[in-house]
C-alpha cells in the first residue's frame, strides 16, 4: 500500500477523511521532509523559501532577518515593518511581579514591538495592532496595550530611541506671519 503525504500548510487542500492527521506523517510544504509535530515546515528556511516561490515581498527597511511571514506571504523583519512610520524594533520586558505561567505561557517573555514615532520625550510603539506609549526617559509605559506598567523598554532600546532625530519637527509658524 502506498504512504499517503499531504501538506496542511496554506493553498492546500482539504484533507481526505481516510486521512487521519494523528497518524499520517506530517511533510514539509516547502521540500518534502518530515516536519516536527504540529508544523507544516521542517525549519523556518523553508517557510521563507515557500513565501518567495509564492510571490511574496520582502520588507526588511533596516536589512535585518526575516522574522515574521503574513498569509499573503510578505516577509518583513517585524510584523509591522510595512507600516508607513515604522523606524526600527524595540524590545519591552515584563519588570512586574513574578507570575508563575505554564511553559507554553509566553505572555510575559519580553516582546519586540515595532517603533512608530518619537519626539525624544515619548515613544509610539505597535505590538500585535496594538498602541502603547512610553517615556523615552525612563522607559516605562505611560499608557495602551502595556498600560499596566508593568512593562519597560529595554535600556537598549531607550538608547537607540534617544539616538533618533525626533519624527517631526517642532512648532510650525504662526499663520499670521
Amino acid at each position: 500500500m502506498k504512504e499517503k503525504k499531504w501538506c496542511s500548510g496554506a493553498g492546500s487542500l482539504a484533507v481526505p477523511e481516510d486521512i487521519k492527521q494523528e497518524t499520517t506523517p506530517r511533510i514539509c510544504c516547502c521540500c518534502g521532509k518530515p516536519t516536527p509535530d504540529g508544523s507544516n515546515y521542517c525549519n523556518w528556511q523553508c517557510t521563507v523559501d515557500l513565501a518567495k516561490r509564492n510571490g511574496g515581498r520582502v520588507i526588511t527597511p533596516n536589512g535585518l532577518p526575516i522574522v515574521c511571514v503574513r498569509a499573503d506571504n510578505a516577509m518583513l523583519e517585524h510584523e509591522h515593518a510595512d507600516h508607513p512610520d515604522y523606524k526600527f524594533p524595540v524590545t519591552a520586558e515584563y519588570v512586574g511581579a513574578p507570575v508563575e505561567l505554564p511553559e507554553w505561557d509566553c505572555s510575559l517573555k519580553p516582546q519586540t514591538q515595532a517603533l512608530i514615532y518619537t519626539d525624544g520625550d515619548v515613544a509610539l510603539t505597535l505590538y500585535e495592532c496594538c498602541f502603547t506609549i512610553w517615556s523615552v526617559h525612563n522607559g516605562l509605559s505611560l499608557g495602551g496595550f502595556s498600560y499596566w506598567k508593568a512593562w519597560r523598554l529595554t535600556e537598549e532600546s531607550i538608547a537607540k530611541i534617544r539616538a533618533l532625530k525626533p519624527s517631526v519637527p517642532g512648532p510650525g509658524k504662526p499663520i499670521s506671519e
